[in-house]
């Protein structure tokens, strides 16, 4: 599951800014997103993460011929 939180690096240390639910000693993997990043690399880690995977698949192909002249 992936979720977004924001957090804040205090002396050190990433203090989340809300409640998270995960059993104790939970491992997870961060991905630390500067709040002014460019747009440029925040689509990029988008296309690395995957993001986009999913248009790929055929069933997200779902227009036809029958739908009209293309544009």
């Amino acid at each position: 599951m992936m979720r977004k939180v924001k957090a804040v690096y205090d002396r050190g240390v990433l203090k989340l800014l809300e409640r998270v639910d995960l059993p104790e000693h939970k491992k997870v993997t961060v991905v630390i997103v500067e709040d002014d990043v460019p747009t440029e690399e925040l689509q990029e880690l988008a296309v690395a993460g995957g993001a986009f995977d999913f248009l790929s698949k055929p069933e997200e192909d779902i227009y036809t011929r029958e739908d009209g002249d293309p544009v």
